[in-house]
């Protein structure tokens, strides 16, 4: 088995982990909000599911075991790792009622697609012919990874945090709509231009 490819996938996967580890860092003085969980663990879970299967095929080949029972030890893992996407799949369409800019229609639809062609690949790697099991597999790992590097640029450049979403929903409150509790906790109501003082008593700060 040519090993090259799958050094390379090791590589950028765990660059692609490792990101997810800096903006931990960059964001730990703020509130994590939910699709940023999401991204975070989807993009845990793809990386270095990538990087594992890449550096397993080592042990298989090296280890006194035949090629097909290699291959399919291989194809059973990648199943298992690529049915379990589909769990992220549900979560994403879940949360796209309430943050449809973070998760929209087609970006899930792209996702979802994504992810069952991984599947398929994982899949063919157990009843392919032996020749062809390498090329589906590493197929397989280069779809993980593009998953990866698709919710790594989504997490640069479209970030929410729970602030920003109290902020959102404080603006946005009608006028003559009781105050919310956590409005006034953080002083975030901006009702008609008022800004609510985050005291025991009800009332706009001189």
């Amino acid at each position: 088995m040519n090993i090259d490819g799958l050094g390379a996938i090791a590589e950028v996967a765990i660059g692609l982990a490792g990101f997810s580890g800096v903006f931990v860092a960059l964001t730990r003085s703020a509130s994590v909000a939910p699709p940023e969980q999401v991204r975070l663990s989807f993009l845990l879970y793809t990386s270095l599911g990538a990087l594992f299967l890449s550096l397993i095929p080592h042990a298989l080949f090296t280890a006194s075991l035949s090629d097909i029972v290699a291959w399919r030890v291989l194809g059973i893992l990648a199943v298992v790792h690529a049915t379990r996407l589909l769990g992220f799949l549900a979560r994403a369409i879940d949360l796209e009622v309430d943050y449809p800019d973070i998760f929209p229609t087609r970006l899930v639809a792209v996702h979802g697609t994504q992810i069952l062609v991984t599947l398929a690949l994982a899949v063919s790697v157990l009843g392919a012919p032996l020749r062809h099991q390498q090329s589906l597999f590493i197929g397989a790992l280069i779809f993980l990874l593009a998953q990866a590097a698709l919710v790594f640029v989504r997490l640069l450049f479209f970030r929410r945090t729970q602030g920003a979403n109290l902020f959102r929903s404080c603006s946005d409150s009608p006028a003559r709509a009781p105050i919310d509790p956590a409005c006034r906790a953080t002083g975030m109501d901006r009702r008609a231009g008022v800004l609510v003082s985050p005291g025991p008593f009800p009332g706009p700060r001189p």
